[in-house]
């Protein structure tokens, strides 16, 4: 019999490879915050909260780029959740 295990280390360096290829941009942000490398074919949920935690934006679209208009946030600090297939990463954006 041949056994597996992945240890904590392992995982991370799984997850961090998969969030790095993630990328938003430009970052300060003024209204259209750009997200590229995403998987074309998952559908992907974007879910921005301020730092308190209050729930701000959410959005759902498919394909490997997407444009979000986030003119309406006010001049702040912000965390976006990208849901994406089986890859879940959390980015943080400054709004100007």
């Amino acid at each position: 019999d041949v056994l597996f295990a992945l240890n904590n280390s392992s995982k991370e360096n799984i997850e961090s490879q998969n969030s790095a290829s993630v990328k938003i941009f430009p970052n300060p942000v003024k209204d259209n915050l750009q997200l590229s490398s995403l998987s074309s074919t998952a559908k992907t949920t974007l879910v921005i909260t301020d730092v308190s935690g209050k729930r701000k934006l959410t959005a759902e679209f498919t394909g490997s780029n997407y444009n979000l208009n986030i003119s309406e946030l006010k001049p702040g600090n912000y965390f976006l959740k990208i849901a994406n297939g089986n890859n879940i990463v959390t980015r943080i954006f400054v709004k100007q």
